[in-house]
């Protein structure tokens, strides 16, 4: 996974130790004291995972478009109207 950016500097990611959350905070010594202070300690980014394409990598993650009907075909589904 490649370090983001947090404004314009590399980004440092931290867990806090009483609630196990991890964040992206900058690469910024005033800032990583701050949160060092707080409880929180440089630990490694969780690996990136696309559920999606874990799922099934056959299939695309793009849905099908809409089929296109027309008003009145739309009526008689609804009124469960059937042509003939």
């Amino acid at each position: 996974m490649p370090v983001p950016l947090l404004a314009g500097k590399p980004a440092v990611y931290l867990v806090h130790a009483e609630h196990g959350g991890g964040a992206w905070f900058p690469d910024d010594p005033a800032a990583l004291n701050y949160h060092l202070a707080r409880g929180w300690e440089p630990a490694e980014p969780p690996v990136e995972v696309d559920e999606f394409a874990a799922a099934d990598p056959q299939v695309s993650p793009e849905s099908p478009a809409p089929k296109k009907t027309s008003k009145a075909a739309k009526s008689a589904e609804t009124k469960g109207v059937t042509g003939g």
